[in-house]
């Protein structure tokens, strides 16, 4: 079936999966997330081998920014934190499949999250720092506003070269605000055990619809 009969409003998530091996997971790397979605529903066996080399890939492209994926994720299930943006959006496109290199992480997480992941992040070699951001009115030097309405603060947190945004959020659900992006196709997450894209076809054909609400709503 090709792409242009699945509708565009139709969105994915797929849960992953720990072990397994299988010689086709050496072809896997050259599509993309979506695609590989579509060819994990065809059967059982390749729903499995899907999900196996979908954890494995995510594991190794969190090692650009912790030694430990692992704890990364264990961390992450804990505290009710997703990853997005440039990252969750690279992955989803597949490696080498996009123009631009991801320099940062950006994790948003509940109210109260930021304390699990702020000690794992230390735990990885990460500080936290204020470079990058105006901080009016935070209440610590490394905790900083952000614009969104439902974000409480950004922490960031450097290593290196290596950049973490540890975003907080006023609500209970840790994917409100990426629902709320400016553009369908940045409306994506990964979390602990699952990676979600609002619109995938689209996406996957790299268009995006601007999101209305950000522009009209007063």
């Amino acid at each position: 079936m090709s792409r242009q009969g699945f509708s565009t409003q139709c969105a994915i998530s797929i849960f992953f999966r720990d072990n397994g091996v299988s010689e086709r997971q050496s072809m896997y790397v050259y599509l993309a997330n979506v695609d590989l979605v579509r060819f994990a529903g065809t059967c059982r066996v390749f729903n499995t081998e899907v999900r196996v080399y979908m954890r494995r890939r995510l594991c190794c492209c969190l090692q650009t920014f912790v030694g430990n994926p692992l704890l990364l994720l264990t961390a992450m299930r804990a505290s009710q934190t997703v990853i997005s943006g440039s990252f969750a959006l690279q992955y989803i496109f597949g490696e080498g499949s996009v123009p631009w290199e991801v320099n940062d992480l950006d994790l948003y997480t509940v109210n109260g999250g930021e304390v699990r992941m702020k000690k794992e992040l230390e735990s990885q070699g990460y500080a936290s720092c204020c470079e990058g951001y105006a901080a009016h009115g935070a209440s610590t030097p490394s905790s900083v506003k952000y614009a969104f309405r439902e974000v409480l603060e950004v922490i960031n947190m450097k290593r290196g070269d290596n950049s973490i945004n540890l975003i907080v959020l006023r609500s209970s659900s840790p994917i409100l605000p990426i629902l709320q992006f400016h553009s369908m196709i940045v409306m994506n997450y990964i979390s602990a055990s699952t990676m979600f894209s609002a619109y995938p076809w689209i996406t996957s054909c790299y268009e995006g619809i601007p999101n209305p609400y950000l522009f009209f709503h007063k």
